[in-house]
C-alpha cells in the first residue's frame, strides 16, 4: 500500500512536470511568434487553493501595472468606505442670515443638474437676493493630478482631472459642425472661458486632434485635422474651481436668484447653521465603474475618499497610501517591490511585479470569498465592460482587470480551467517595440493556454 502511494504522488507530479514544461514551450513558441522581447514580459500564475507558483517569468521584477493597479487600489478603498457608503453634496443656511454654504463630497457623479436641483431648497426673500454664498472645498487637497500623468494626456477625456470639485464627469462637450467656405464651428455645451485656435478643414473623414500647451496658455485649445459631418468631443476642464462656480451660477440664474458677490471657498461653521438639503449617489455605481469600465476619475476620487475617511482628516494620496500599505501588512502581503503614486494606474511611476499581484488575488479571495471579489470584474462577452469583445472561449471562466497605457499592456484577475482548478493570474507587457494588439494577442495565446494545460 506504501510503495502505491508513493508511486501515485510520483504519477501526479510528472504529469504536473509535463503540463508545466509543455506550457512554458507553448510560451516560447508565443515569444516568437510576436515582436515583444522576453525582457519585456511578467508572469505569474498561480494556484488558489494550494498556493504555488505553476508558471512564472521576471515575476519579481517591477513593472507598471496600467490599469490593472486598480484592483489593489479600490479593493481596500471600498471595504473602508462601506457597502452602504454615498457621495454626497450638501447645502447649509446660517440661521438667521441669508448666507449659505455648499459642502463638497468630491462626488464623482455630480452634474449641474444635480446643482439646480439642490438649490430649489433655497428659502430667498421678496428681493430674490442672498447675502454670502460659500464652498467648503477642504474634504481633499489641491492636487488635481497623479504624480508622473504625462503632460500629453492633458486632454485625453479618460484622464481628467479629480478635485473635491468633481462635477460633469469634468469634461467640456464641444460640438464641431462643418460650414461651407470658413471653418468648422465649435460650439460649447456651456460657458466656460477659453479660446479656440481652429485649423480644422473640411474633408473626407472626421478626424480632428486637439491640443493643450498649459506652459504657454492654459486655456487656448488648439484643434487640427479635417471634419465632414457634424461630430461630438469631449475635452477635459482645465480650471476645475471655476468651472464649478460658473455652474453655481447658472443654478442660481435658473432659480431667479441674485448673488452679486464672489464665491468663497470656506470651511462649515461647526454651529448656527442648518442642512436644507442634500444630493447623494450609491459607491454602487462606482464598483462597477472601476472594476469593469476603468474609470479613472472615480478611481482616483474613491481611493482618495478612503484615505481620508480611514485615517479621519483631509484627503490626500499619503493618506491613501497609508490605508493601502496597512491592508497589505495586515494581510501580508510583500510591498517591498511595489511603488505606487497614484489609485488609477494612469502614472507611469507606478511599479509592481506579478508575484505581488497574484499574492494579492489570492488574498482578496481569502478575506472576501472568491465568488464575491470574482462578481466585481469584467467577464468575456459582457454587455459591457472591458473584456466585453476579448477572450470570448473563456466566457464565465475568466474574470479580470485590464490594463493599457501607451508602450504598456496588463491582465490580471482569476481563471477557472477545463481541468476544474482555479487560479489568480497577473500577465504586465512593457515593451515599446510591439503593437498594442501584439500585446492583447499573446495576452489571448496565454490565457487559452492556461485554461487548456493547466
Amino acid at each position: 500500500m506504501k510503495n502505491f502511494i508513493i508511486t501515485l504522488i510520483a504519477l501526479m507530479l510528472s504529469v504536473n512536470i509535463a503540463s508545466a514544461k509543455h506550457f512554458s514551450s507553448v510560451m516560447d513558441k508565443a515569444f516568437l511568434d510576436t515582436n515583444i522581447s522576453k525582457s519585456a514580459v511578467s508572469i505569474s500564475i498561480q494556484n488558489i487553493d494550494k498556493p504555488r507558483k505553476i508558471y512564472k517569468w521576471n515575476y519579481e521584477i517591477p513593472m507598471m501595472p496600467a490599469s490593472t493597479q486598480k484592483i489593489i487600489t479600490a479593493t481596500p478603498s471600498i471595504q473602508v468606505l462601506g457597502k452602504d457608503y454615498n457621495f454626497s453634496t450638501k447645502l447649509y443656511k446660517v440661521k438667521n442670515k441669508q448666507e449659505y454654504y455648499l459642502v463638497l463630497g468630491a462626488d464623482p457623479y455630480l452634474t449641474s443638474k444635480d446643482l439646480k436641483l439642490l438649490f430649489k431648497n433655497i428659502e430667498v426673500p421678496k428681493d430674490k437676493t442672498i447675502s454670502k454664498f460659500y464652498i467648503d472645498d477642504s474634504i481633499f487637497d489641491r492636487v488635481e493630478w497623479g504624480e508622473g500623468w504625462q503632460w500629453d494626456d492633458d486632454v485625453n477625456p479618460l484622464i481628467p482631472k479629480f478635485s473635491a470639485y468633481n462635477l460633469d464627469k469634468n469634461l467640456i462637450k464641444l460640438t464641431l459642425t462643418p460650414m461651407v467656405n470658413q471653418p468648422p464651428m465649435i460650439e460649447s455645451n456651456v460657458f466656460y472661458p477659453a479660446v479656440y485656435m481652429n485649423y480644422v478643414k473640411n474633408g473626407t473623414v472626421n478626424n480632428i486632434t486637439v491640443s493643450r500647451k498649459n506652459y504657454i496658455s492654459p486655456n487656448t485649445l488648439t484643434f487640427e485635422g479635417e471634419i465632414v459631418s457634424q461630430t461630438k468631443i469631449s475635452v477635459p476642464i482645465n480650471d476645475m474651481e471655476q468651472y464649478f462656480k460658473l455652474r453655481v451660477k447658472d443654478a442660481f440664474k435658473a432659480d431667479k436668484i441674485h448673488y452679486y458677490d464672489n464665491i468663497i471657498s470656506k470651511n462649515l461653521p461647526s454651529s448656527n447653521v442648518d442642512l436644507i438639503g442634500e444630493i447623494t449617489h450609491s459607491i454602487d455605481s462606482a464598483i462597477y465603474d472601476i472594476y469593469e469600465n476603468s474609470n479613472n476619475l472615480v478611481a482616483e476620487t474613491v481611493f482618495k475618499l478612503a484615505g481620508a475617511k480611514y485615517t479621519n482628516s483631509q484627503g490626500n494620496f499619503y493618506h491613501s497610501y497609508k490605508l493601502f500599505e496597512d491592508f497589505c501588512f495586515s494581510n501580508v502581503v510583500d510591498l517591498s517591490n511595489v511603488k505606487l503614486v497614484d489609485g488609477s494606474g494612469v502614472s507611469k511611476n507606478n511599479l509592481i511585479t506579478t508575484k505581488f499581484m497574484t499574492d494579492y488575488l489570492i488574498q482578496l479571495a481569502k478575506i472576501y470569498g472568491y465568488e464575491n471579489i470574482t462578481s466585481l470584474l469584467a467577464t468575456p462577452n459582457n454587455e459591457n465592460g472591458t473584456l466585453k469583445n476579448r477572450m470570448l472561449f473563456l466566457e464565465n471562466k475568466l474574470y479580470a482587470k485590464t490594463g493599457t497605457l501607451t508602450n504598456v499592456s496588463g491582465l490580471s484577475g482569476y481563471i477557472e480551467t477545463r481541468k476544474g482548478n482555479k487560479y489568480a493570474f497577473s500577465i504586465l507587457i512593457n515593451d515599446a517595440k510591439s503593437t498594442n494588439l501584439q500585446k492583447k494577442s499573446f495576452e489571448e495565446v496565454l490565457m487559452r493556454e492556461v485554461y487548456r494545460n493547466l
